[in-house]
């Protein structure tokens, strides 16, 4: 299914996302959408896709604005949808669906900057997995492509216009992995035609992220409608050392909007996760001990410090007290500036808080 805004056969599209997992679709596609075009081909199934016909987005079989809801829960206890519009809705899961994109699409489209992959750590286990494989056949179609005599897809990146790969994926170094996975798979596949992989190691970026939004249903949509925490300061870090992502995702007020940071380099990445792991995961695991043996049930709690002894006043006291005097001075001893930690301590404790 093609939005009209895509042009009358998708040539506008620059942007493809592989899989339709919640957390891609209200991160990174919102973050795409705000300055490209792209599309989302679900990995297996056709509940998305099926989907923006139920909502009348199909009428006639003549596509209009294609547009997907977000739910967001706010700090003060309401919930706000966002619309999210995307270009084309597809599915790899069927014979048709990958021809409509591996054949018809990238056929058309006239420039490609980004392709997302949110397939799940389970996707990303090894090379044969259908997902990696999927990936592998759409970066040889692009490679055709951009190797052609005539109608050459172009990447308008910075640098050397490379394509990006932007993982959503809670896997360490999932870039490398990636890189690693699709490389085999060119080897492998594509052994007679060295120009692929070469094309993957000078014309594609694999870069390594880290990801961090609460993100569950709205209830009764069958989980095809994201419901989520409000974006946090950090739900997706992108490590960039080449400065190879659309220039338009290094300004200050995007990146601020979105919940992104681009990093280049890998020492700063590494700062993000370890503050990740220490003062989100490191609390949160610190805290939920404490509040079973104060027979608080859920985070919910911990909103209500009406009397500054009730039980929830008193864990936050010590989840405080733990920030102060362990995980900051360690932070600190290990090189991590007192700034950023503060920061990322600010962010989560107002994460904590948060009614639901």
């Amino acid at each position: 299914t093609i939005s009209k805004s895509a042009g009358a056969t998708g040539q506008e599209i620059n942007a493809i996302c592989i899989g339709s997992g919640r957390f891609l679709r209200s991160v990174l596609v919102p973050l795409l959408s705000s300055h490209a075009k792209p599309c989302v081909f679900q990995t297996r199934g056709r509940t998305f896709l099926d989907s923006f016909k139920d909502d009348g987005n199909v009428d006639n079989n003549t596509p209009k604005l294609l547009t997907y809801p977000v739910d967001t829960v706010e700090f003060g206890g309401k919930t706000t949808t966002s619309d999210i519009e995307i270009y084309a809705a597809g599915t790899l899961g069927t014979a048709d669906g990958r021809s409509q994109l591996m054949d018809n699409l990238v056929s058309q489209i006239n420039s490609l900057t980004v392709i997302g992959v949110g397939v799940t750590e389970a996707g990303l286990q090894n090379a044969t997995n259908q997902c990696m494989l999927d990936l592998t056949e759409l970066l040889f179609k692009v490679y055709a492509r951009m190797s052609a005599a005539t109608d050459i897809l172009q990447c308008p990146n910075p640098n050397n216009g490379k394509i990006c790969i932007i993982n959503t994926d809670n896997v360490p170094n999932n870039g490398d992995v990636i890189r690693d996975h699709v490389m085999q798979n060119g080897r492998d596949i594509h052994s007679d035609n060295e120009g692929f992989t070469d094309f993957l190691q000078s014309k594609v970026a694999f870069l390594n992220t880290m990801v961090d939004r609460i993100t569950s249903s709205r209830p009764n949509s069958n989980g095809l409608v994201p419901l989520c925490e409000p974006l946090p300061m950090k739900a997706l870090v992108i490590c960039d050392p080449g400065r190879d992502l659309p220039s338009w995702m290094s300004n200050d007020e995007t990146q601020s909007k979105f919940g992104v940071k681009i990093r280049h380099n890998s020492k700063e990445l590494e700062c993000d996760i370890a503050l990740k792991l220490r003062v989100a995961n490191g609390t949160h695991t610190a805290v939920a001990h404490v509040m079973a043996l104060s027979s608080l049930v859920n985070t919910e709690a911990l909103c209500d410090v009406s009397s500054s002894t009730s039980p929830s006043a008193n864990v936050l006291a010590y989840v405080d007290s733990l920030y102060q005097s362990q995980i900051l001075p360690a932070a600190v001893s290990d090189g991590i500036s007192a700034e950023e930690t503060k920061a990322t301590w600010a962010d989560w404790r107002q994460r904590l808080l948060h009614p639901k």
